[in-house]
């Protein structure tokens, strides 16, 4: 029997704080399970940071929650520790599939400890619940950190505080980087005069909540009292009714110079001319326009001819910004002068700029000239630096490993913004993300199962929050039976048609309605040419792919109101990580080479290559198809 095993660890703090207690109302006689449920519930929430009105009693553990067997083992410790169990206490998998389940097991187990030990006072239980609050994990001293730390983040990252919560992860939840996480440390030590070079561990920063327990340890010598006091007392001040002052004030103000001045130049409307924009990635702002921009600058603030920034501190309008509050902070550089009505108040003088500097932006945007289908690909792709989507924002789901990476990779080198999704492989997600990054390129990662109605608003709340809007949404997320035809079970049939069907329509509504704000976008679905062929242990998947298919075309039709186009890609067997689930798979990939009419499998690069052509708004007449790329395989079947 296959056994959940502890393959996770539990800080002590963690394991001390699992103190869940029962409401003594609960009648003595009530012999039922829901006990152990909400004994369970609250377990979980603590291991797993999850909110507990997600903790159905029913939801899968994995599938449903993305709790993977790491997870579940740090949760098997913490169940053996809340009830006293042996260290070698084990369950089998099917047991500990959900809450329920698991509670049912409890119960089975656990059968001679009486009732009565659940339902006593607080006092004397030996396994406490409470039912009105949550585990006491935050002490006061903590939350006096979490509040500080929440007004730094806040000002650091300009986010509203309310959705600055202790228990987001700062990265995957809020989309806050390596960068700006590291302005935010700067931002701690100088609040807590802390050295230049006092560093935390990923892990200690990655949550706020997390970084107020490295702070309650690190600064346990500073006594609560100096925390709780009147700000003018305090040698940590927290201000109540504004945020803390970590930029110089006049920062804004330069802001909002700079950002007249690009829009003078560049002709770009103010609104798009956000202060954390790239200006060369995000904006198209190639190296010649920003040379003018930086005469302009120098005009405006009577700098010196031969005055020069380094790249990173022109990289966007904040950077720069900064760099002229610590360059020309005894300029009168902005101009202002101070109304009687208002002394508080600043007036920014008219933005000069030379005649020459004055001319139309560098940047082009080839998927939005109606004219490219009349372009040669060779032009298309060598436009801006042969970053021919730069500008452009791609959702890829399922895209942490396999062909997916692979497609979220190569759009990432041709300039696109991409959004890399993924669910049960979450790490593997942020590994590639961060490749990405490290190449070069621009990508956020985004947890979440297009299965899942809460995952999917809050992906594409993020995806809107974040770009405003979305140009191609590439849907590879698919979750099918790979195996034996009487192997495949009413369950198999729900997940695969949750995640095929429901996943793929929802997101594409939710899709082309951020398409509208671009003016268009292009929708790729993948499937599969066995979709409407027989071959052994596939009935399933194919039979979900040809809903695919049949979806694809309905959405062309629905959605070119929008002027988005909706193909589907039905590629044949790919080397790469899928055709390795394959049932005795060695084999499988030598008869569909042998089927081949070039001996080999489709490469996944080609696979992105059909990808890119698509998208680059070459042939825009392709419009509800289903373009095979099998290498020939299919001819044979």
């Amino acid at each position: 029997m296959n056994l959940i095993t502890t393959e996770g660890e539990l800080t002590q703090d963690t394991l001390n704080s699992i103190d869940v207690r029962h409401d003594s109302s609960v009648s003595e006689n009530n012999n039922s399970d829901s006990d152990y449920v909400a004994q369970l519930v609250k377990l979980i929430a603590v291991v797993t940071r999850y909110p507990e009105d997600i903790l159905t009693a029913s939801a899968d553990l994995e599938n449903d929650l993305g709790i993977d067997s790491v997870k579940r083992g740090e949760i098997l410790v913490a169940v053996r520790k809340h009830y006293g169990l042996a260290e070698d206490f084990q369950v089998a998998p099917d047991q500990f599939r959900t809450i329920e389940s698991a509670a049912l097991m409890l119960a089975e187990k656990l059968s001679d400890i009486p009732l009565a030990s659940l339902t006593q006072s607080p006092q004397e239980s030996p396994i406490p619940i409470k039912q009105d609050q949550p585990p006491a994990i935050e002490t006061p001293l903590i939350d006096s950190y979490i509040q500080a730390l929440t007004q730094i983040i806040g000002t650091v990252t300009r986010y509203p505080e309310d959705i600055l919560t202790s228990t987001a992860d700062l990265e995957n939840d809020l989309g806050i980087d390596s960068v700006k996480r590291g302005e935010i440390l700067v931002a701690v030590r100088k609040h807590y005069g802390l050295a230049e070079d006092f560093q935390v561990a990923p892990d200690q920063f990655r949550t706020i909540g997390s970084a107020a327990l490295m702070l309650a340890e690190k600064l346990s010598d500073i006594p609560l009292a100096s925390l709780t006091q009147s700000p003018q007392e305090s040698p940590i001040p927290i201000k109540q009714d504004q945020p803390l002052a970590i930029e110089t004030p006049s920062i804004d103000s330069y802001i909002q110079v700079l950002t007249q001045i690009i829009g003078t130049v560049t002709r770009y409307p103010e609104d798009i001319l956000t202060s954390t924009a790239d200006l060369e990635n995000d904006l198209g702002i190639d190296s010649v326009k920003r040379g003018e921009i930086l005469v302009a600058v120098r005009k405006h603030y009577d700098l010196a001819e031969d005055f020069q920034v380094a790249p990173d501190q022109f990289r966007t309008i904040e950077s720069a910004a900064s760099m002229l509050v610590d360059t020309v902070p005894n300029l009168n550089g902005l101009q202002q002068k101070v109304t009687n009505e208002n002394p508080g108040q600043t007036e920014v003088k008219s933005v000069a700029v030379t005649e020459h500097a004055v001319t139309s932006p560098t940047f082009v945007d080839p998927t939005k000239n109606e004219k490219n289908y009349e372009s040669e690909l060779t032009e298309i792709f060598s436009r801006n630096e042969q970053k021919p989507f730069l500008g452009k924002v791609a959702l890829i789901t399922g895209s942490g490993r396999g062909i997916g990476k692979d497609i979220a990779s190569s759009l990432a080198r041709l300039g696109a913004t991409v959004i890399v999704n993924a669910f049960h492989s979450r790490s593997e997600g942020e590994k590639t993300t961060e490749e990405i990054l490290q190449a070069g390129g621009k990508a956020n990662f985004i947890w979440g199962s297009v299965a899942n109605a809460d995952h999917r608003m809050t992906m594409f709340d993020e995806i809107e929050r974040l770009y405003g809007g979305l140009d191609f949404f590439i849907s590879n997320a698919s979750n099918g039976l790979i195996g034996k035809f009487d192997e495949v079970t009413g369950e198999h049939w729900e997940k695969g048609f949750q995640t095929n069907l429901v996943g793929l329509h929802q997101c594409a509504l939710r899709a082309a309605s951020l398409m509208k704000h671009r003016g268009e976008g292009k929708i790729i679905t993948l499937s599969t040419p066995v979709s409407n062929r027989y071959v052994a242990d596939f009935s399933c998947m194919a039979a979900l792919k040809a809903s695919v298919e049949s979806l694809t075309r309905s959405m062309a039709v629905e959605f070119e109101k929008y002027a988005v186009t909706v193909n589907c890609i039905s590629a044949g067997a790919v080397y790469g990580d899928l055709i390795k689930k394959f049932p005795d798979s060695d084999a499988a990939i030598k008869y569909w080479e042998d089927k081949s009419l070039g001996k080999r499998l489709v490469y996944p690069q080609e696979i992105c290559n059909f990808i890119n052509f698509l998208l680059s708004g070459a042939a825009n007449s392709i419009n509800g198809s289903i373009l095979v790329i099998d290498g020939g395989i299919t001819i044979r079947l």
